[in-house]
């Protein structure tokens, strides 16, 4: 679908607007990314697209997460979230995008 389609631009949104330290000239070019990645989640948001709120400490579930890692972590139960590598979305009640995830051994 093209909901699905735009997932990737929002995700390169969302990357260039955690830069930090930046030039002014940069700044004006980051306040013109923010409001179009605004637009853009609004338009989803219109269309029925929610994001699968994911967070570290959150439970893995095969319906709504792909690992793409496990990692041995002491300080975490088996089968918790470490890391949300990239966001799940869904269109309605189908999911168009798990969320890429690093888990606990």
């Amino acid at each position: 679908t093209a909901c699905h389609n735009i997932l990737p631009c929002l995700d390169n949104f969302e990357r260039a607007l955690m830069g930090k330290n930046v030039s002014k000239e940069t700044q004006n070019f980051l306040l013109g990314f923010s409001m179009i990645y605004e637009q853009t989640q609004n338009f989803l948001k219109e269309e029925g697209v929610k994001e699968i709120i994911t967070k570290p400490g959150d439970e893995f579930n095969h319906n709504i997460h792909s690992a793409i890692d496990q990692i041995e972590d002491p300080s975490m139960e088996s089968n918790k979230i470490i890391k949300v590598v990239l966001k799940g979305y869904r269109l309605h009640d189908r999911i168009i995008r798990h969320a890429s995830v690093v888990v606990s051994k």
